[in-house]
């Protein structure tokens, strides 16, 4: 692997970038992201950036980490999205008991960790562990994961284990060779994601390979970092919004090149010369940047605290919940903007604005950052219990 220090973390992605662009139609195509792109990124470390040093990860810091993941989004959104996958893997992966963390890294920091982070479920209770059976959806990359988590309930006499009234849901780590999957990712956008089904069937595993979420949430001791002691909301949101905010990036800049050389129809002048485009380019860059200027802000926030060993509000974990939403609205409000002054230019496939208003409308769709969150942010505000609990880990 090539030795690679946060400084010039951006300067490689860049490099490495041409590339990435040149394989995201195949991705686009195949629906999973070709192995020369994948071991691009390998070979630069991109796979262990919230892999702790002791284990020979990067242990980056999450403001680095976003600017990272926004970048590669301007080139593949799906070699972007990979990021949301090995991080929150490496990342969760600090709960877990020492003995299951040397399993997992054992043979190596590069590890890509699928989890269908959605419905729990039903686990049943047995000797030292828990079995599992079921089918769950949006596992992304899960042909080329090695280990896979899901969440589960665990089940007593028909109803889920609580603690102080309230279901205990668990994380449950099994190597990916346990797991069938199911091809069911067809769809508008973010194809190369390989965001398909993962199915279990009576599959044994070890407490030891569990933790309890919002409950067994002390890093463990190869974790010692001030990363893993962040706030679960925060560290989340290093995760998402990033891609959507490459996304809208590299569509203004499609419209900006295109606006040079491009007449309308019945039009005697070029886009670049016309009111209503040069309107919707500065609506599109204002959304976008004040957006990404919260984003940025509220993540160093959260990080300021986390190496100050201090905890975050309710509030203000919302609040950063309230950044990763407003990032994805925004990139997604000037995505629509670009793709309406593109002119029938922007619906053949052979032009990027295509593909980029595709993955955007995907994007818009996460559960844990769609328009529906502005109702948890609201439920906060107003003093309410907020309906996805997430919220407050």
């Amino acid at each position: 692997m090539r030795t690679t220090t946060e400084t010039d973390l951006l300067e490689e992605v860049r490099r490495i970038g041409p590339a990435l662009q040149a394989n995201a139609a195949l991705s686009d195509r195949e629906g999973r992201l070709p192995k020369s792109s994948l071991d691009a990124m390998r070979d630069l470390g991109l796979l262990r950036l919230y892999v702790p040093r002791s284990l020979g990860g990067l242990e980056i810091d999450p403001v680095m980490h976003t600017r990272v993941q926004e970048e590669l989004a301007r080139y593949d959104t799906a070699a972007a999205w990979v990021l949301q996958v090995a991080s929150p893997g490496a990342w969760f992966a600090s709960r877990l008991p020492t003995q299951t963390v040397e399993e997992i890294f054992g043979s190596s920091p590069d590890q890509i960790m699928s989890t269908s982070f959605g419905v729990p479920v039903e686990a049943t209770a047995a000797d030292g562990g828990f079995v599992l059976s079921a089918q769950r959806s949006l596992a992304s990359f899960v042909s080329e994961s090695s280990w896979i988590w899901l969440t589960a309930l665990n089940m007593i006499d028909g109803q889920p284990e609580a603690v102080d009234g309230s279901p205990v849901v668990r994380a449950c780590f099994f190597p990916a060779t346990e797991a069938k999957v199911v091809h069911t990712w067809d769809t508008l956008g973010m194809r190369g994601t390989d965001s398909n089904d993962v199915l279990v069937d009576n599959l044994f595993v070890p407490e030891h390979r569990t933790f309890r979420i919002g409950i067994d949430h002390t890093p463990g001791p190869l974790f010692e970092g001030p990363l893993y002691r962040m706030a679960v909301m925060a560290a989340a949101s290093t995760w998402l919004p990033a891609v959507a905010l490459g996304v809208a990036r590299e569509a203004i800049d499609e419209v900006v090149e295109l606006s040079r050389g491009k007449t309308p129809f019945s039009s005697a002048t070029t886009l670049r010369d016309r009111g209503v485009v040069q309107s919707k380019v500065g609506r599109a860059e204002g959304v976008l940047r004040s957006a990404r200027a919260y984003l940025y802000e509220r993540i160093a926030h959260a990080w300021d605290h986390a190496v100050a060993s201090g905890g975050l509000t309710l509030e203000e974990k919302t609040e950063v919940l309230l950044a990763a939403v407003q990032a994805i609205s925004a990139s997604v409000q000037a995505v629509d903007l670009m793709y309406s002054v593109s002119g029938t230019t922007g619906i053949y496939k052979r032009n990027r604005l295509e593909r980029l208003h595709r993955d955007a409308q995907v994007l818009r769709q996460h559960g844990f950052v769609s328009e529906s969150r502005f109702e948890t942010v609201g439920q906060v505000w107003m003093g309410l219990a907020p309906e996805l609990g997430f919220v407050a880990l």
